[in-house]
């Protein structure tokens, strides 16, 4: 069955699918019919079983949104979610362990599970992400799903248990693919390390391998996480399924977000959801001090969108000239171009995410749109390695020092400079300073979806992509798992990891598959 509600002790804690700033409540009413119709036609009896792509479980023995020992499972599935049969969680504790426990507390549970979507459906896309949301016994050594029918056998599900580090702020990114830019992704990383963020958590499917090593090194710094996002794989159960890689809108980087988000919300107060280039420059202190002030303006706030606009940056294309000051000296942000905002989300009125507003909210928040006067996101999308005139300025064109003083540009190169010599001196000497990729994937992506004003005939995603896959010399570092496919029952295959998720290093090129 597919529920909505997800059980909570907390009268206050009962969630609602955030259905975006720009609609009234007749809009969104207009919307849950259009949702209502739209899944009753999708909807029809199939001969090839329901697929249930695990994406994480994560055990919170606390939360601040979830009842005490909570099992949240996220999965990606067919878009019309209607398995033959309810599922089930179980959890339990293994009998070496049994002896350790009070006499009262349960050595094993056995609850319906409660499955949402994990954000608005994509109706371009045929798949889609989902949530379960379960109580499981104190501290479980073992997780599986099942569901309702007689015959039904039960899945071990391996999982995780959320971080309970002190962080105050992450960020976490879209998936990186065939990625090589790290001329814009410097700035990035070094803005939001010095104002601020304790953890910024890159999603990894494949990326230049020098530029790999240079986010190792700022991890050995703990200033990053790097996580692995591999695509689904079924074997030989897909029978007449569409390829879900082709189904997930953007590398399936909506799940990524929220996988990220799960995995880190009991260790942040707040958590930025953006790509690399988007980048908030706290413009009245550091962050925290920024977001405490919105917070004491805005008590019911799940989270504060704030605007985005298009921001041109040159810097030189290899390591050795390359200079963040002189980037950020130059960088032009032009006003006339504004995108959709992005957000950084209250990790205590918040359970999912998407790439622009927090999806699943307690009741009695709302999403907040900041204005620009206080503060906005620069967006790094035009990078150039050409010096540009810098006494000539369009009518709507503004300097970055409007938004950051000179002297902390300043600070932001001397800084970045000292972590460089004292943690990545050789990392960054090694950047490259050819372009392999980008500019097939500028092309793919303005063919699929900015040619048709942002509007796709298909889901839209880089797997759709013609890109090279044998480069000899292009070292790369590719996101891999193996992946093990069990029957619960001839309806509902799971697909989950059998084994750790880890980076390997390809020689000849990047690849998605």
């Amino acid at each position: 069955m597919f529920h909505y509600d997800v059980r909570s002790s907390k009268k206050d804690c009962q969630p609602r699918l955030y259905l975006g700033p720009k609609l009234t409540v007749m809009g969104q009413v207009v919307s849950c019919i259009a949702f209502m119709a739209l899944f009753v036609i999708f909807y029809t009896s199939r001969s090839e079983p329901q697929h249930i792509s695990i994406i994480s479980a994560t055990y919170f023995k606390n939360s601040s949104i979830y009842p005490q020992n909570t099992m949240v499972v996220l999965f990606n599935s067919q878009r019309a979610w209607i398995p033959q049969k309810s599922l089930v969680c179980k959890s339990f504790i293994q009998a070496s362990d049994q002896d350790k426990r009070k006499a009262s507390d349960p050595v094993k549970l056995k609850e319906l599970a409660h499955v949402q979507y994990m954000t608005l459906p994509t109706f371009v896309c045929s798949w889609n992400a989902y949530v379960i949301t379960c109580p499981v016994v104190e501290n479980p050594t073992g997780f599986a799903l099942t569901d309702t029918g007689i015959r039904s056998r039960q899945v071990s599900i391996p999982f995780r248990k959320a971080v309970t580090e002190n962080l105050g702020l992450v960020a976490c990114f879209s998936p990186l693919f065939y990625f090589e830019r790290w001329q814009v992704m410097f700035p990035s990383l070094e803005i939001y390390r010095q104002f601020g963020v304790s953890r910024q958590v890159y999603y990894i499917q494949s990326i230049r391998e020098e530029i790999y090593e240079l986010l190792q090194a700022y991890k050995y710094a703990d200033a990053v996480d790097i996580e692995p996002w591999t695509i689904m794989e079924f074997g030989d159960t897909k029978h007449s399924v569409k390829d879900p890689n082709l189904e997930l809108e953007w590398r399936n980087q909506a799940g990524a977000h929220t996988d990220c988000y799960l995995k880190y919300r009991e260790a942040a107060e707040f958590i930025i959801i953006s790509d690399i280039d988007d980048v908030l420059i706290p413009r009245h202190g550091s962050y925290l001090h920024e977001l405490h002030s919105l917070v004491n303006q805005y008590p019911s706030a799940a989270a504060f969108t704030f605007g985005r606009y298009n921001t041109a940056i040159q810097s030189d294309i290899g390591p050795d000239h390359y200079s963040l000051q002189n980037l950020l000296d130059n960088a032009r942000i032009t006003m006339s171009q504004r995108e959709d905002g992005k957000s950084v989300v209250r990790t205590s009125a918040v359970q999912t995410v998407w790439i622009h507003w927090p999806a699943i909210i307690k009741e009695g928040y709302k999403v907040v749109s900041v204005d620009e006067g206080f503060d906005f996101m620069v967006h790094l999308r035009n990078w150039t390695n050409t010096q540009p005139n810098v006494n000539s300025f369009t009518k709507d064109e503004i300097s970055l020092h409007t938004v950051i003083l000179s002297q902390n540009v300043s600070k932001l190169s001397y800084e970045s400079a000292r972590f460089i010599s004292m943690y990545a001196k050789k990392e960054f000497k090694a950047l490259p300073d050819d372009s392999v990729y980008y500019k097939l994937i500028e092309k793919c992506y303005n063919e699929m979806f900015y040619s048709r004003a942002r509007r796709p005939a298909q889901c839209p995603g880089p797997a759709r992509c013609k890109l090279p896959t044998n480069l000899p010399g292009i070292g790369c570092a590719v996101a891999e798992v193996t992946t093990m496919h069990s029957p619960i029952n001839d309806y509902a295959i799971v697909h989950f990891p059998q084994t750790e998720k880890k980076i390997v290093i390809h020689s000849d090129g990047c690849r998605s598959y």
